[in-house]
Parts: C-alpha cells; structure tokens; sequence
C-alpha cells in the first residue's frame, strides 16, 4: 500500500477528537453531578427485541450468529440524561447494545482474546487472526460497514514508537481497518487544570499490503486552519482519554479520529459502560463544562 495524502491534504480536525471524548462521557458514572447506575433483568421478550434490532442483527450475522448465553442490562442516569446498555455473551466474545433517550443507538462486538478451537472456527476467516489479538473490536458506521479496530502488539508498539517518536509505554497505539492503519496518541504531561500543559499528538502511520507497518510513513495528524481549540480543552481532553485508555479496547473507540460517521456519544459510553465496568473520573465531567 503506497503512502497517503500529505498532512495538508489529510488534516485532521482535533475539534472532533475532543469532541468525540468529551460526548462520550455524557451518559456514563463519574461525571460532576448526581449519577446512579442501576442493573435490572432483562425479560425474554426484551431479549428478542433487542435481537431483532438491525444493528445488532447486522453484527451479529456479521460473526455467523454465535448463541447469546446470558444478557444483562445497566441503566445510567446522570442529571436529565438516561443511558441503556445491554450485553450479550457469547461463545467468542460480548455483543454490546447501547441506546440513549434520544433514540440514538450503537453496537459493537468486543471479540474474546483467549479462544481457542473450536470457538475460533465458529468465526468467519477474516476475524480468526483479530481475534487472537487484544483489544479487537467491531463496529457499525452510520453506513452500517464493518470497522476493525485493536490494539497494537509489543512488537508493533516498539516500531511504531521509533517511527513517531512516541514512548512504546505511554502511546495510545491501535490499527483501524477505516485508515487501514494505525493511530498513535502521545499523552501529555500536565500538572494541573488552571496551568498550560503539552498538548497530545496524533499521529497516523500506513500499513502495507501484508499487514506490516509502512516504514516512514509516520505523519502528525494537524488541526485544520481555521481551527482554534482553547487551551482548557486540551488540557482536560488530553486528561479524559487518558484515563478511558486504561480499559482495553474503549480507548481506540473513544478516540479514534478516523472514525467520523460513528454516533460518538453512544459508541463509547456503550464501549465505557458495557465493557469496562468503572466509573470515569472528574476529567471527562470538566471537559465537557469547559468545551461541549
């Protein structure tokens, strides 16, 4: 695969990462404010209502059909805002449903990373190797295409922090099959909310035709021109996605800028609620007083 469009041509706008974090939070525990979380059965026929969502029905077809052994269900409710998010086990992994009062909804399969035969040949053939990686995770566009993402093994942290020059131990670094490549997020190193900090980077880097990464195809992804972030949101943006990115697989959901046409709000509160099982901390709240 040759290179891509340079960093003029293929600019990436930080206001929809940012954004794309700070929406996300909306909907799930941790936030400033009263939340209350609730767990609740989840009856038959609800149970086949949700089966029968096309979104869900998609996907799930997507991985020919594996049988739901068990669904749960976990209401949120922050201020005036309601969050629903059901999960599906299965033989290869969790089929989770989010939807807002809005009647916003999203969807994603997290696959199990330890299968092992026979579970791994209930998949079809393209998702056999994904899923003996970390992090794997399938997604719906609002196109309803698949979208891939994982996270990078050692061996790929290690090259792609000496082609950007991140820290293999710090980046955020995941493969997105929307790139067909990978993203890779610096943190920053900020001390506090009121003082100025080093803002994060993102940067992209290609993949060739066999999966390998593209050497010196690192570019730095850059706000457009007539784009100015103030420095708060940085600042509490940077904070926010680095406290998602300790749970495997949401922090590429969350903070991927590749994926555009994803409803960021339900997509990753879907991802923090249904997978990850802990609260988010008063960064993500601060964010979205400050910038949403």
């Amino acid at each position: 695969m040759g290179r891509r469009d340079s960093p003029q041509d293929s600019s990436i706008d930080r206001r929809k990462l940012l954004k794309s974090i700070g929406i996300a939070a909306v909907g799930t525990a941790g936030l400033t404010g009263p939340v209350s979380a609730t767990e609740e059965a989840v009856s038959s026929e609800e149970k086949e209502r949700i089966l029968d969502n096309d979104l869900v029905s998609n996907l799930r077809s997507e991985l020919n059909n594996p049988e739901v052994s068990d669904v749960s269900r976990k209401n949120v409710v922050k201020d005036d805002e309601t969050f629903t998010v059901t999960t599906l086990q299965t033989p290869v992994g969790k089929l989770v449903f989010g939807e807002h009062e809005s009647k916003k909804s999203a969807v994603q399969f997290h696959l199990a990373s330890d299968l092992k035969p026979p579970e791994t040949r209930e998949l079809p053939k393209q998702y056999r190797k994904l899923a003996k990686t970390t992090g794997a995770v399938l997604i719906l566009d609002n196109d309803e295409n698949i979208v891939q993402l994982r996270e990078a093994t050692p061996d790929e942290r290690a090259q792609l922090a000496k082609e950007t020059g991140a820290d293999k131990k710090e980046a955020l670094m995941f493969y997105t099959s929307t790139l067909d490549g990978f993203e890779v997020h610096t943190k920053s190193e900020a001390s506090t909310a009121s003082t100025e900090s080093d803002t994060s980077e993102v940067y992209l880097v290609d993949t060739e035709s066999d999966g390998a990464i593209e050497s010196g195809s690192a570019r730095l992804a850059t706000d457009s021109d007539d784009v100015t972030i103030q420095a708060d949101c940085e600042t509490w943006g940077d904070r926010c996605l680095q406290h998602i990115s300790i749970c495997t697989g949401c922090a590429a959901l969350c903070a991927s800028v590749s994926i555009g046409n994803i409803p960021g709000v339900v997509a990753c509160a879907t991802c923090v609620g249904g997978v990850c099982h802990f609260t988010l901390p008063i960064a993500c709240g601060k964010l979205i007083e400050n910038c949403a």
